[in-house]
């Protein structure tokens, strides 16, 4: 009966504080993991709202003219705005970037040839204006 012995009461605890700083480092690990992602994303979308917040802008006037030409007077707030993109009727008529300076008004002007005939579309069209902060959409007239 004497070769039936256990494991020392010593060596017991030093196996189970091993299993117990394990877990815990397990448990550690994944609660970290888990904040530093949250973390992250609150980070990025604050910033995403800081900016958006900053770069406002409005499209104070849209119009066709005649000869198939699209002027827009966009202004911007207190920061300056880059308008990215123009559509038309959701066709892309300008890509070129344009930065409207702070508490400035500026007329784009987008010619005849860089869209699908402006001449041919009704009175009134969809017009998108993107900008660095988020988009306006608005119809022109003649």
């Amino acid at each position: 009966m004497d070769a039936k012995r256990g494991v020392s009461e010593l060596i017991a605890a030093v196996i189970l504080l091993a299993i117990v700083v394990a877990a815990g480092g397990v448990l550690l690990a994944t609660a970290y993991s888990h904040f530093s992602s949250a973390s992250e994303l609150l980070t990025r979308e604050s910033t995403e709202l800081e900016a958006a917040a900053r770069s406002r802008a409005a499209v104070v006037a849209a119009k066709l003219l005649d000869n198939g030409t699209l002027q827009l007077v966009v202004a911007s707030g207190r920061f300056p705005v880059r308008i990215e993109a123009v559509y038309v009727n959701s066709t892309l008529c300008l890509d070129k970037t344009f930065v409207v300076p702070p508490l400035a008004v500026v007329k784009i002007v987008v010619e005849p040839g860089s869209c699908p005939p402006l001449r041919m579309l009704p009175a009134a069209v969809p017009v998108e204006v993107v900008y660095d902060g988020g988009e306006v959409l608005l119809y022109a007239s003649r």
